[in-house]
């Protein structure tokens, strides 16, 4: 990532994301996180419906 002119320019490497399937130990892990991720998503959510922030009738 780098700030030139005024533009903020991002260099992505798919590589490193190819190296994931690699190493089932690694491919594992990373299926994982995205499980974690996606559980904590809709705790969160359920939890902003229920403080009342979904914008419901009141």
């Amino acid at each position: 990532m780098e700030w030139a002119d005024g533009q903020l320019s991002l260099t992505l490497n798919f590589g490193n994301y190819l190296q994931l399937t690699d190493d089932p130990l690694y491919f594992e892990a990373y299926l994982q996180s995205l499980q974690v991720a996606g559980d904590l998503n809709d705790l969160l959510f359920v939890a902003w419906l229920s403080a009342g922030l979904g914008g419901g009738a009141q």
